[in-house]
């Protein structure tokens, strides 16, 4: 299971012109690494949403019961008002105690071909009260009126011919209600009391759907209704929404017994567009990540909020940013003391600013995961990386002093909560190691090449560059879903364990 690291500095990013040109290896823009194979550019089980009953249990439900609460009071007082058990009483009030409880549907049940979900509203306790401060002649009197239990029913089909709406069509609403209560004095009060109590006034409360009753009813089914369409508009249609340029087709919307359950198709046939770069991307040649992973055994495993992307549809993605950016990764500064101790002989670091080094960071084809990390999870491949050093102090800023050449494997593809509330993509640089990493002397200062650096110590500058593109250009770029349920916070799951046989892009998620 990925998990969000501690948060980092953000580094300042620098593009110098050597470095655009450098990174223009125009001629194997776009490919593939040779011997590679090119992902599909459909793909059936692209995105995978999984919004178990547990995100909706406990928090979620006592939210919308709060918000139900004030207004069952309000109608249960304005309906003994209006349709009052004694006669002119100086005042009258109601409440009931509402208690809500939700449950989904397996799809094949008779009535939810694909499932479905139920909400109950129970309204205990509910109590009437009118009262009269009494003439001379007359007692002073409280009237309690205490109907039986009474409870609303609603439930919804998936359906998804509503699309791209919320596809949950709500079934016809049953209700309960007592139409027989006790009216009686309350505790305290004479029994001559009984003599304001008017007959046949219950059926003027609840006969009809002007009635307390009726409104109760209505309300409940627009609250019922409301819940169905936040459920959809707050966690699954942001993440379609963010994947559009993809051409989403929604593939699968179900219900099992303890969830709702969402499959996409992911369409790159018309290219990629990444927002802040004009034109679709063409990406036919994108890396194959390889995956073997079954979505559908994936969703079936329950946390609170899973979202799944197939690396594929990552890849693809990273593809089009690569062509976007024109092939650099990143250009972040570097400390200054520590890479002059790295590239240069003791003789020659005191000609140059500690303060103005940096590091262009540029690949030769788009970089792309594979399922290599720990449990098949998806790690970032950069097989044909470029890295050269710069400092202003040498011509200006414009030509490298040092160039080294190699492949930046097994970076943690990631994912964080960033400050926005959205949650996205990161790629993690702790895990990242380098392989057949060699120096450039030709395209390097003499005194570096004289100092001759080991290619192996570009590690740490190729750490920072994965940072720089992360906290830059990822952040920039690429966000996906703010998840919330009800307006409540949603964290990223830093204890849930990963399926087993999962090598997607797969997150979870704790509502508060």
């Amino acid at each position: 299971m990925s998990t969000s690291l501690a948060p980092r500095r953000r580094r300042r990013l620098v593009v110098v012109a050597a470095g655009l040109a450098l990174a223009s290896i125009a001629s194997a823009f776009g490919a593939t690494p040779a011997g590679a194979t090119t992902a599909p550019l459909t793909t059936t089980d692209g995105l995978g949403v999984r919004l178990d009953e547990n995100a909706i249990l406990g928090p979620a439900l006592e939210l919308i019961e709060d918000e139900l609460q004030p207004f069952v009071n309000q109608k249960i007082t304005q309906g003994a008002i209006a349709n009052s058990v004694m006669d002119d009483p100086d005042w009258a009030d109601g409440s009931a105690n509402v208690e809500l409880s939700f449950d989904f549907v397996n799809a094949g049940v008779a009535g939810y071909p694909q499932g479905g979900l139920k909400v109950h509203a129970d309204l205990q306790n509910i109590l009437m009260r009118f009262y009269r401060y009494g003439e001379w002649w007359q007692p002073e009197c409280l009237i309690y009126v205490r109907p039986d239990n009474g409870y609303i029913d609603a439930s919804a089909k998936v359906n998804t011919a509503l699309l791209p709406s919320a596809p949950l069509q709500l079934n016809p609403i049953t209700a309960y209600w007592d139409e027989s209560p006790s009216a009686a004095p309350a505790p305290g009060y004479s029994w001559t009391c009984n003599g304001y109590l008017i007959d046949e006034w219950w059926d003027g409360l609840w006969g009809d759907s002007s009635n307390v009753a009726g409104q109760l009813e209505t309300e409940l089914n627009a609250q019922a209704q409301d819940l169905v369409n936040d459920l959809w508009a707050d966690n699954v249609a942001p993440v379609l929404t963010s994947l559009n340029e993809f051409g989403v087709t929604i593939g699968q919307v179900k219900t099992d017994d303890h969830g709702l359950i969402v499959k996409a198709t992911m369409n790159a046939s018309a290219g990629i567009t990444v927002p802040g770069f004009a034109g679709a991307k063409n990406v036919t040649s994108t890396e194959d990540a390889g995956v073997t992973s079954n979505v559908d055994n994936l969703l079936a495993a329950r946390s609170e909020v899973t979202v799944s992307i197939h690396p594929n549809v990552v890849n693809q993605f990273m593809n089009a940013l690569n062509q976007g950016l024109n092939g650099n990764f990143a250009a972040p500064s570097v400390p200054g003391a520590a890479v002059e101790t790295y590239l240069l002989p003791a003789a020659s670091r005191g000609f140059y600013s500690d303060s103005a080094w940096s590091v262009t960071h540029s690949v030769g084809v788009p970089y792309y995961t594979k399922p290599t990390g720990t449990g098949g999870r998806p790690q970032v491949q950069m097989p044909q990386s470029n890295f050269a050093f710069y400092n202003a102090d040498y011509v200006f800023g414009l030509v490298p002093l040092a160039v080294f050449n190699g492949q930046v494997n097994t970076a943690n593809l990631s994912t964080e909560v960033r400050a926005s509330g959205k949650f996205g993509p990161y790629v993690a640089s702790s895990a990242a190691t380098l392989s057949g990493m060699t120096f450039d002397s030709v395209s390097s200062d003499p005194d570096v090449v004289t100092w001759n650096p080991n290619p192996t110590g570009v590690l740490p500058y190729a750490k920072l560059s994965i940072d720089n593109f992360s906290d830059v250009f990822l952040t920039d770029f690429v966000s996906l879903a703010p998840i919330s349920i009800g307006g409540l916070s949603v964290s990223l799951c830093t204890a849930c364990t990963r399926f087993s046989g999962d090598q997607r892009y797969t997150e979870y998620f704790n509502v508060a």
